[in-house]
C-alpha cells in the first residue's frame, strides 16, 4: 500500500525524470538551424535552472549542481563560434547593387540578427539573475552597496565560463553579484561592455581580451584574485571608484583610448607594469595598501598620478616612458620607491610629494620642465646621472638620508634653494649650462660639489653647512655667488677656475678653509666681510697660473678679520642646533650690528 510520503516521493521522481527529458530535448535544440527553435531552447534551459533551484527536496549542493549544469551549457553557446560573426563589418555597410548578392545579403544580414537576439537574450537572463539589489527595494544606485545591505540573484551563486566568446552584440552585466569563480578570459567584445558597479566574490578573470568600443568596470568590488592582463582596449576604458581586495594584474595592457583608474583602492599587490597608454591615462587619488609595480609603461598622452597613496613596501615606476605631461603632485610613499631609468617627454610635475624609504630616480632624462619641489624625503635619494634639457626645481624639500645627485647633466636652470639635508649629499661630476641656484639651504652632513663644470649663474649662498664641504675641481664660467654662507667644518674651495667674479663677501668658516690652487681668471675675489677661525688651518694660496691672487693683511684676505678670544669661547659652547645661532653668525660680519651671545 502506497503511503503519502512514498507518494510524494514518486511524484519527486516524476519531475525530476520529466525535467532531464526537457533539458535533453533543448540540449538538442540549441543546434538546430532555425533561430525561433534555438531561442525556444534557450528560455527552456532557463526555465530549468530556475526550477532546479527551487527544488525543495534537494540539497542546497544537489540544486546547484543541476542549475549548473545549465548554465554551463548555455556559457558553451555564448562561447561557440557562429560564422557570419566574421562578416559583420561587411553586411552594417551597403547592400550590393546586384539583385541576387543583395537577396543573399539581405539573408545573411536577418540571419545575424536573429543569433545576435538569441545570443542577447542569453546574457540579459542571466544578468537578470545575478544582479543585486537593495534590501530596501530601492535600486539604481550605480554603487556596489556594503553586502549586509544587498540581495544577490537567484544566480548569483553560480559559477560562469565564457572565454574565448566573440561578443558581436553590446554586453551589460552592471550591478551584478557574482558569487563564484567568473570567466572572461580571451574575450573580443565588438561593442560596448558595461561590468560596473558588481560585486565579485572570488576570483575573476578579464585577461587577453579585446575591446573594440567602450568598456566600464568602475565602481566594483573584487573579493578576489582579478586578472586583466594582456588586454587590448579600443575604446575609452573606465575603472574608477573600485575596491580590490585580491591581487589584481593589469600586466600588458594597451589602451587606445582614454582610461581612469582614479580613486581605486588596491589592498594587495597591483601589477600595472608593460603597458601602454595611448590617450589621456588618469591614476589620480588611488590607494595602494601592497606592492604597486607600474614598471616600463609608456604615456603616450597626459598621465596622472597625482595624490596617490603607496603603502606598501614597494612602487616600481622604473624604465617608463611619458611622452606628454606628467601630474604626480602630493603623492605618498611609505616603502620603497623606483622611478628609475625613465624619459619624461613632457613636463614632470612631482611636487609636494612624501617618500619614507629610499627612492631611486636615476638614469632619467627629462626633455621639459621638471618639478620635484616642496617634498620630503626620509630616506635615501638618488637622482645621479640623469639629463634634465629644460629647468628643473628640486628645492625647497628636505633630504633625511644620503642624496646622490652626482653626474646630471643641466641644460637649463637647476633651482635647489631652500633644502634641508640632514644626510650627506653628492653632487659631483655635474654639469649646469644654465643658472644653478643651491642657496638658502643647510647641508647638516657632509656636501661635495667636486668636478663640475658650471656655465651661468651659479648661486651658494646664505647656506648652512654644519658638516665637510668641498667644491674642488670645479670650474665657474660665470658670476658664482657663495656669500653669506656660514660653514662649520672644513670648506675646500681649491683646485677651481673662476672665470668670472666670485663673491665670497660676508661669510663665516670655523673650520679649515683652503683655496689653494684656485685659479681666478677676470678679477680677484672678494672675502670683505668674512670672518676666519684663528685656530683652524686657512690656506689661501692660488694656482701658479691664476692671473689675481687673493690679497692678504695679516695672512687672511682684505677686509676679513678672525674670531676674537671671546668670540671663540663662545663659539666652543654653541653650535648650529642652538636657536639663535645663525643670527649671532650673522652679527660677527656686519658692521651695523654687535653679535649677541647665543642663549645656551
Amino acid at each position: 500500500m502506497n503511503t503519502p510520503s512514498s507518494s510524494l516521493g514518486d511524484s519527486r521522481l516524476l519531475e525530476d525524470a520529466l525535467r532531464h527529458d526537457r533539458y535533453a530535448a533543448a540540449a538538442s535544440q540549441l543546434g538546430d538551424v532555425q533561430p525561433i527553435t534555438r531561442m525556444s531552447a534557450v528560455l527552456a534551459l532557463i526555465e530549468l535552472a530556475d526550477e532546479w533551484l527551487q527544488a525543495v527536496h534537494l540539497t542546497k549542493t544537489q540544486r546547484r549542481r543541476k542549475a549548473q549544469t545549465v548554465i554551463d551549457m548555455l556559457c558553451s553557446y555564448v562561447r561557440s563560434p557562429f560564422p557570419l560573426a566574421a562578416e559583420q563589418k561587411r553586411l552594417l555597410g551597403d547592400a550590393p547593387e546586384d539583385l541576387e548578392q543583395m537577396r543573399r545579403f539581405r539573408a545573411e544580414q536577418a540571419e545575424l540578427e536573429a543569433e545576435i537576439q538569441v545570443r542577447e537574450r542569453i546574457l540579459s537572463e542571466i544578468h537578470d539573475r545575478v544582479r543585486w539589489q537593495l534590501r530596501n527595494g530601492a535600486g539604481g544606485s550605480h554603487r556596489v552597496p556594503a553586502e549586509a545591505d544587498m540581495l544577490t540573484g537567484a544566480w548569483s551563486r553560480l559559477s560562469y565560463n565564457f572565454s574565448g566568446a566573440t561578443f558581436f552584440y553590446p554586453v551589460d552585466f552592471s550591478e551584478s553579484a557574482w558569487g563564484e569563480k567568473v570567466s572572461f578570459r580571451g574575450c573580443t567584445y565588438r561593442f560596448d561592455a558595461d561590468f560596473g558597479a558588481s560585486l565579485y566574490a572570488a576570483d575573476a578573470v578579464f585577461s587577453g581580451s579585446k575591446y573594440g568600443e567602450q568598456v566600464r568596470f568602475s565602481d566594483s568590488v573584487y573579493r578576489g584574485y582579478v586578472s586583466f592582463a594582456g588586454s587590448t582596449y579600443g575604446g575609452e576604458a573606465r575603472f574608477e571608484d573600485s575596491q580590490y581586495d585580491g591581487d589584481v594584474d593589469f600586466f600588458g595592457s594597451t589602451y587606445r583610448g582614454s582610461v581612469t583608474f582614479a580613486n581605486a583602492s588596491y589592498e594587495r599587490r597591483v601589477r600595472l607594469s608593460g603597458s601602454t597608454y595611448g590617450l589621456h591615462a588618469d591614476l589620480s587619488g588611488c590607494v595602494y595598501r601592497d606592492q604597486a609595480l607600474l614598471s616600463g609603461c609608456v604615456y603616450a598622452a597626459d598621465v596622472s598620478l597625482r595624490e596617490c597613496q603607496y603603502r606598501g613596501n614597494i612602487a616600481d615606476f622604473s624604465g617608463c616612458v611619458y611622452r606628454e605631461n606628467a601630474d604626480l603632485a602630493g603623492s605618498i610613499y611609505e616603502g620603497a620607491t623606483d622611478f628609475s631609468q625613465s624619459v619624461w617627454h613632457g613636463k614632470a610635475r612631482l611636487t609636494g610629494c612624501m617618500y619614507f624609504k629610499n627612492v631611486n630616480f636615476a638614469s632619467s632624462t627629462y626633455r621639459e620642465r621638471a618639478d620635484f619641489g616642496g617634498s620630503t624625503f626620509n630616506r635615501d635619494t638618488d637622482f645621479s646621472g640623469s639629463t634634465y634639457q629644460k629647468a628643473v626645481v628640486l628645492g625647497d624639500s628636505v633630504y633625511g638620508g644620503q642624496t646622490n645627485l652626482s653626474g646630471c647633466t643641466y641644460l637649463m636652470g637647476a633651482y635647489l634653494s631652500g633644502n634641508t639635508y640632514r644626510g650627506n649629499v653628492n653632487l659631483s661630476r655635474c654639469c649646469y649650462r644654465g643658472d644653478a641656484d643651491f642657496s638658502e639651504s643647510t647641508y647638516e652632513g657632509s656636501a661635495v660639489f667636486e668636478a663640475c663644470d658650471y656655465q651661468g649663474y651659479t648661486y651658494f649662498n646664505e647656506c648652512l653647512h654644519r658638516g665637510f664641504v668641498s667644491f674642488s675641481g670645479s670650474t665657474y664660467a660665470n658670476y658664482t655667488n657663495f656669500y653669506e654662507s656660514i660653514y662649520c667644518g672644513k670648506a675646500n674651495l681649491g683646485g677651481c677656475v673662476y672665470k668670472k667674479y666670485p663673491d665670497f663677501s660676508s661669510a663665516a668658516y670655523f673650520g679649515d678653509v683652503t683655496v689653494a690652487g684656485a685659479r681666478f681668471s677676470e678679477q680677484a675675489p672678494s672675502f670683505a666681510g668674512c670672518v676666519f677661525n684663528p685656530d683652524r688651518a686657512n690656506d689661501f694660496t692660488t694656482a701658479d697660473e691664476s692671473e689675481y691672487s687673493i690679497k692678504l693683511v695679516d695672512g687672511y684676505p682684505e677686509n676679513a678679520r678672525v674670531l676674537t678670544v671671546s668670540e671663540l669661547e663662545h663659539l666652543a659652547n654653541v653650535g648650529p642646533e642652538d636657536k639663535g645661532f645663525t643670527r649671532w653668525v650673522r652679527g660677527l660680519n656686519s658692521p651695523k650690528e654687535e653679535a649677541q651671545p647665543v642663549a645656551v
